[in-house]
């Protein structure tokens, strides 16, 4: 079957652009696991407010650590998969050239 093929630096680009994805979702969670923000800062006649939102802070910080951990492992897959092709390629090169197919 011809006109059938991946191209592997294009898989490589786009891992790398993933994984730059990752990072920067990386570091929203350390922002948000961050915050500057105290009790105090909610005023006192609101200081019931800041529980809830604390605890929400947490949850958000995790959801993002759990994307950028999903993010990377995809884009170590897309890059791994590069690697596939790359290695194939080059395999079934060698063998056609065995097989007397690259005079």
């Amino acid at each position: 079957m011809s006109g059938l093929g991946a191209n592997t630096g294009e898989l490589a680009s786009a891992a790398t652009s993933v994984k730059g994805c990752s990072q920067a979702i990386g570091e929203l969670k350390n922002g948000v696991a961050a915050s500057k923000l105290g009790k105090n800062d909610f005023g006192r006649e609101h200081t019931g407010a800041a529980d809830p939102y604390f605890e929400g802070l947490k949850k958000i910080s995790k959801a993002l650590e759990k994307n950028a951990s999903v993010t990377d492992e995809f884009a170590n897959n897309v890059n791994s998969a590069a690697r596939g092709y790359e290695w194939d390629d080059s395999n079934n090169a060698a063998e056609v050239g065995k097989s007397g197919g690259d005079q």
